[in-house]
Parts: structure tokens; C-alpha cells; sequence
């Protein structure tokens, strides 16, 4: 399940790209479109660790509670090579 301060952080991060994207000046020319390419890879790749660390977050949060939960597939990956 997602935390909710992952989607809280979600929604903060695209309700300020939208604002920037709406206070742009009017008359300015378009950016260039490798620029574009870079931004969309390094939201993607801001995306990927935020919920990466909110999975391993969770997982923490529920070996705290005692329960033993099914392991992840980098351990099965793990565990496979390990053999």
C-alpha cells in the first residue's frame, strides 16, 4: 500500500511543475526539446527512488511489527545467485 506522505509528496511535486508550466511567459520560445527529454529523465528517475525508498520504508515498518513478509524479488534475486 502507498503511504500517504509518498502521494502527499506525489501531488506537491506535479501541482509545482503544473504552476511553472502555467507562469511561463507567454511570448517565450519553446524549449528545446533535449532539454525537455532531460527533465522528464530525471523526474522519472526522482519518481523510481522515491519509491523505491517508500517500499523499503514499508518493509522496514512491517518487520518492526513482528509480521514476516513474503521477500522482495531483489532478495529472490539474491538468493537465487547465492546458491
Amino acid at each position: 500500500m502507498i503511504q500517504p506522505i509518498t502521494l502527499l509528496g506525489a501531488a506537491l511535486s506535479l501541482s509545482m511543475l503544473y504552476l511553472r508550466y502555467k507562469t511561463r511567459r507567454k511570448g517565450r520560445a519553446r524549449s528545446n526539446p533535449r532539454r525537455t527529454i532531460r527533465l522528464a529523465h530525471a523526474i522519472f528517475i526522482a519518481l523510481l527512488a522515491w519509491l523505491t525508498a517508500s517500499a523499503s520504508l514499508s518493509r522496514l515498518n512491517s518487520s518492526f511489527d513482528g509480521a514476516n513478509p513474503p521477500p522482495t524479488l531483489a532478495e529472490r534475486i539474491v538468493a537465487f545467485f547465492s546458491k
